[in-house]
This record gives structure tokens, sequence and C-alpha cells, in this order.
């Protein structure tokens, strides 16, 4: 975990395990589901990859919550994605002490990247000026708050989105149980 650079020691690695096996159980209940629901190998197969992309773009990953239509919006809260990368997401950025972009960090990704560094503080004393406020190499411009919130991020703590992944998964079960109760064409007389 913090060998790839990722935050929180300890027990942000554990409860990183946690949700992961946490969306591995829910996943693989919904497959059992469908699976149990459609007979047919490759027709059970193609449900479940339409199910799970729909799940990606609307889940998140692709398109927060903010910008996802109102007639799609159902669709977000029932993607299993979403509980898990929401979850993985606050796990990582939470920490309100950290800062993610910085002074002249402001300017990457921009056409002003390849600018010199003496342009750029030049460049931040005149927006300090314009805005009123000092903006310095080192003032802090945006946290982790501020990404979970770009990214739509502010419904659910994680230890709700790992429930909820969980739920999700004994959800499918008792469907695939009632499935096999109800629709199964090989019962014993």
């Amino acid at each position: 975990f913090w060998t790839v650079g990722l935050s929180g020691g300890l027990g942000s690695f554990f409860y990183y395990c946690l949700i992961i096996y946490a969306a591995f159980w829910s996943g693989s209940s919904v497959v059992t589901f469908i699976s149990g629901v459609i007979p047919n190998v490759m027709i059970s197969f193609m449900a479940t990859i339409t199910y799970l992309s729909y799940c990606l773009l609307l889940g998140g990953f692709f398109i927060s919550r903010n910008r996802i239509p109102i007639y799609w919006k159902w669709f977000h809260y029932i993607s299993l994605l979403k509980y898990t990368y929401e979850a993985v997401l606050i796990n990582e950025f939470d920490d309100p002490s950290r800062c993610f972009v910085e002074g002249v960090q402001v300017f990457d990704g921009t056409l002003l990247a390849e600018v010199p560094d003496a342009m750029k503080v030049k460049l931040l004393d005149t927006l300090s000026n314009s805005l009123g406020m000092k903006i310095t190499e080192s003032t802090c411009l945006r946290t982790g708050a501020d990404l979970l919130t770009q990214q739509g991020i502010t419904q659910l703590s994680k230890w709700d989105c790992l429930w909820i992944t969980l739920a999700w998964g004994f959800f499918f079960r008792i469907l695939f149980y009632f499935a096999l109760l109800f629709g199964s064409k090989n019962k014993r007389t």
C-alpha cells in the first residue's frame, strides 16, 4: 500500500483489503445470481458484461455523480462499483492535513506548465493581488476534501460504503437462492 505511494498507514491498508474483499464478494454474488437466472453461459456472460459496463460508466469512475443526467441517477445508486470506488477514494483523500496542489503546481497540466518557475511566482503574485488573498509557492490550493467534493463524493463515509458493498453481496446471494428455488427445472420428486 505505502510502497506505491498511497497514504494512511496500517489502518488504511487493512481497510483497503476489507473493501477489496467486499467488492469481490458482491461481484461474485452478482455473477452467481445472473448465472442462476440465465442458464445459457453465453447469454449470462453478455448480461453480466452489460450490467458491469453500466456500473463502471455510471458508478462515478468515468462520470462524477454531479454530471450524470437526472434520468440515469438511479443506476448510479445501484452500481456495485460506486461504493467501492468511493470508499477507496475516501480512504486515500480524507486526511484534511494533506495538500495535493501547492502554489506553482496549479499550473501543471496547463499551457503554462513549461513557463519558468520565476514567472509562475510572478503570476501567483498577480493572482494574489487580483483575488485579494496571499497565494505563495507553499499555499495549499487543493486538499483531499476539495478533491472528494469535486468528484461528488460527499454523501457517505468509507464505512457506510463498506457496509453497503457487503449488503449488495448478501442481497444478490438471496436473489440467487430464490432463483434456484423458484426457477430451477431440475427439481427432485
